[in-house]
């Protein structure tokens, strides 16, 4: 064999390299991802508001679930608490019973009876602060939105989007 090409150099260079890879790879800087939080995606349910409260700075709203169908997927039309509305659909609260769901600071609110115009008329799609919603709740004489069905949407089970149905 050659002076510079012999099994003891071969082995020498085939150690140092081995040695030199393992340490590299214990040296090397593990990335780790943040856990991503699981975002529910966002629901849309109808229901009576019944109560908004302001408990340790955390607005609760209380709530009746129902059902706003059209008329014709209507299987049992003898429900003793529906209430039929002129646009083919119907609203049937099959039992009352009232939950709390949190709401988010930022929820979007649209009401369609608060205020009237100069000319007598409803203000349509009028956006209202979660303030201004909690101070009607808790007015004596506002008792009527009670009656008033909302389309509210949650995700993450808080509420972000509130919605008052226009019944003529």
């Amino acid at each position: 064999m050659s002076k510079y090409f012999n099994i003891s150099n071969l082995s020498f260079v085939a150690l140092l390299w081995f040695f030199v890879f393992t340490i590299s790879c214990k040296d090397a800087e593990v990335i780790k991802l943040p856990k991503s939080k699981m975002v529910s995606p966002e629901i849309e349910i109808f229901a009576y508001i019944n109560n908004v409260i302001k408990i340790e700075g955390k607005t609760l709203i209380v709530i009746d679930v129902i059902d706003y169908n059209n008329n014709d997927n209507s299987v049992n039309q003898n429900y003793v608490n529906k209430i039929d509305l002129p646009n083919g659909y119907s609203i049937i609260n099959k039992k009352v019973e009232l939950i709390k769901k949190m709401v988010l600071d930022s929820v979007d609110i649209t009401m369609q009876t608060l205020n009237y115009d100069n000319f007598g008329n409803f203000k349509f799609n009028e956006k209202v602060s979660l303030s201004n919603l909690i101070y009607i709740y808790n007015m004596p004489n506002m008792v009527r939105y009670k009656q008033i069905p909302f389309r509210i949407k949650l995700s993450n089970d808080q509420i972000t989007s509130i919605i008052e149905i226009y019944i003529p």
